[in-house]
């Protein structure tokens, strides 16, 4: 019986074997027909790329780049030349990572680390978590929370993004107007960051409401505990009484935070008319045209969320040491905003190598940091790709495959699918196969037409 059942399983592998085999085939066919003049693969090799510390468990792995790692050299779909430069200031690298490396550590100039305790933000803003959070005082030098924070506790963010409010909150507290009317502040996010019922983001640490100022009939300042809506004329009515929108007070707030120099914002998202009443102001009083330049690419409507006629939604970049760590900025990345892809670089280059040790627990890590920062270069990529073939760990293997089928690097269905023709063993040649079928594009299987077309039936005899 258990013969009977073992055959069965057999013809059940084979034929999708078969089935997978012909798929692949048919999609390189379809990219032969829609494109016949691709016959060539490229090898042009490319440099590694930066990355600064997503994997503080890689401590034990130094940051040198002379080459593939020797479990990868062997390899030929490896891409062995690589740009030896590294980021030599790299002041603090912060570990972070996903499962596998979720200790937070600071690396000095000289590769040693050092243990700390770290905020920080991890994923996207829609989808993200916080590390760490730090709650946003109550009450601060010109600062005031909403009732509706401490009822739904949704105090929470980054150390840096309450840095950000509360020196916002003191900078308007020296102005003159703003004497004795605090800048109020609605939700950040939970502790633990994560999905917010009144919210699509506020996930990851690194958003935050800001009530609008607004002025009575006789333009004295009103201090509201909520937030009030404005028409396109700037006006409201709340409980009541007839509100005006306190365009010189609501862009004395986008002023100090675009004055910010220890942060980039990279959202600020209002209404459209009144926007165009802050940007107006801006003009009508003088200001620098950089500073009403860089306001009207930040301020914005958003496209995919409410209006936001009541409240500025403040949302700010990841830091450098975030990005290392597994914080991904979504949307616009602004001219004047640094990349930190030196940084970034380091790290890959450290996780890569980390692919080729003995210890298990250093590839586990080395994995994670590669999911945790997004890489998507064509040496990481093949890396990635040897160790869902290779490894010697079934788990690190399917740890690998995950991160190649959730980012879809446009190098990933080349190299996957070049390794599956050198693979014996059938069971790996379908992972392989099926990871590559998560990532197919049509441009993909036309990059691959040349090797793989005219081998299609004997690569499906193979799985056979």
């Amino acid at each position: 019986m258990s013969g009977k059942r073992s055959q069965r399983g057999a013809d059940g592998r084979r034929s999708v074997g078969l089935w997978l085999a012909g798929a692949v085939c048919g999609l390189a066919a379809s990219a032969m027909a829609a494109s016949p003049g691709v016959t060539e693969r490229d090898d042009r090799t490319v440099p590694a790329a930066a990355i600064d510390d997503p994997a503080a468990v890689l401590r034990g792995v130094s940051a040198r780049v002379a080459g593939p790692p020797a479990r990868l050299a062997d390899d030929a779909s490896f891409s062995a030349d690589a740009d030896t430069g590294a980021d030599s200031d790299a002041d603090s690298d912060t570990k972070a990572g996903a499962a596998a490396a979720e200790a937070a550590l600071d690396v000095n100039e000289g590769g040693s680390p050092r243990a700390m305790a770290v905020s920080r933000s991890v994923g996207e803003p829609e989808s993200g978590r916080v590390v760490g959070a730090v709650e946003l005082p109550r009450r601060a030098p010109g600062l005031m929370r909403l009732k509706v924070v401490g009822k739904r506790d949704t105090g929470w963010g980054t150390s840096t993004l309450v840095a950000f409010v509360a020196r916002t909150a003191r900078t308007l507290a020296a102005l003159p107007d703003h004497r004795g009317v605090p800048l109020r502040v609605g939700n950040l996010g939970l502790r633990d960051g994560g999905e917010l019922p009144w919210s699509h983001s506020h996930r990851s640490g690194r958003d935050v409401d800001l009530a609008f100022y607004a002025v009575d009939s006789r333009g004295r300042p009103v201090a509201i505990d909520d937030f009030v809506a404005f028409d396109a004329n700037g006006q409201a009515r709340h409980r009541g009484r007839r509100l005006r929108y306190d365009t010189v007070r609501n862009w004395s707030v986008v002023r100090a935070m675009l004055s910010d120099a220890a942060v980039d914002v990279q959202h600020i998202y209002v209404a459209e008319p009144l926007r165009e009443l802050l940007i107006d102001h801006a003009r009508a009083i003088g200001e620098p045209e950089a500073l009403i330049q860089r306001a009207g690419v930040v301020i914005s409507e958003p496209a995919f969320a409410g209006v936001h006629d009541d409240h500025f939604h403040v949302r700010l970049y990841c830091t450098r040491n975030e990005i290392v760590a597994g914080c991904f900025d979504t949307g616009p990345r602004w001219p004047w905003v640094e990349r930190f892809d030196r940084a970034v670089g380091m790290h890959v280059d450290r996780a890569i190598a980390a692919l080729g040790e003995p210890d298990a627990t250093l590839r586990r890590a080395a994995v994670g940091t590669l999911a945790a920062l997004h890489v998507d270069d064509r040496r990481a990529t093949e890396a990635l790709v040897f160790t869902a073939a290779h490894d010697d760990l079934a788990e690190i293997r399917a740890s690998a495959h995950a991160v190649l089928a959730r980012h879809g690097s446009p190098w990933s269905f080349p190299a996957l699918l070049r390794t599956a023709t050198r693979m014996s063993d059938p069971t790996r040649t379908l992972q392989l196969i099926e990871t590559s079928l998560a990532v197919a594009r049509p441009a993909h299987a036309a990059s691959l037409i040349g090797m793989l077309g005219p081998d299609c039936g004997g690569f499906a005899a193979r799985l056979a």
